[in-house]
């Protein structure tokens, strides 16, 4: 159950403006929403559906601080009976007091844990091309899940498009990396990304 759960919707041309949409407590409900914004008769532009899933540790409270960085990553939770399941993935990150600020799940839906202006703990021993180390205090956390073997699905690669342009629209953005680039000794995500499918600075 994922208790209060708000939905946010952006239009894929109008990434900042969000649709008028309730805050639902039900899953069935969530779903009928997502069918009335996105009727599944019509052709309809992509749309990036973000659901608020705040996590209770792996991050750092804190009211604000310069972002300019965005760090993909890759995740699955090994050993569970569905390993793409968001929840098992979130639980997982509370079993290593971890976090990510954004999950993207298989079907494309966006999953929110950490507020941006928090610092969330999802690169660890970290240092920048440019020098700086602890890549936290000014990044953005992106975990897609996928394993070693698959590839992120269209509907990921679509909403990670919208997802940063949506960042875009709060922080200036010079730089978007992947885990290993931060980490080469410990990290080798995000898995059998794609990077020509997104603007990578």
């Amino acid at each position: 159950m994922l208790g209060f759960v708000t939905f946010v919707l952006f239009h894929s041309t109008v990434y900042a403006q969000p649709y008028s949409v309730p805050v639902v407590t039900d899953v069935a409900e969530q779903k009928e929403i997502a069918t009335e914004v996105l009727p599944t008769e019509e052709v309809v532009p992509p749309t990036l559906i973000i659901i608020k899933r705040p996590i209770s540790s792996g991050y750092r409270h804190q009211s604000a601080r310069n972002i300019d960085t965005v760090v993909l990553h890759s995740a699955f939770a090994k050993g569970e009976p569905n390993p793409y399941d968001p929840e098992a993935v979130i639980r997982l990150f509370r079993q290593y007091s971890v976090s990510a600020h954004y999950v993207i799940a298989r079907d494309g839906v966006v999953y929110q844990l950490v507020e941006e202006h928090s610092v969330s703990f999802h690169a660890g021993r970290s240092l920048m091309s440019d020098g700086r180390r602890s890549v936290n205090r000014f990044s953005i956390g992106i975990e897609i899940i996928n394993n070693f073997e698959d590839s992120p699905t269209e509907a990921q690669y679509t909403s990670l498009g919208l997802l940063l342009e949506d960042i875009r629209t709060r922080h200036d953005i010079t730089h978007v990396v992947a885990h290993k680039e931060v980490a080469p000794h410990r990290r080798s995500d995000p898995w059998n990304f794609d990077w020509e499918r997104i603007k990578k600075e």
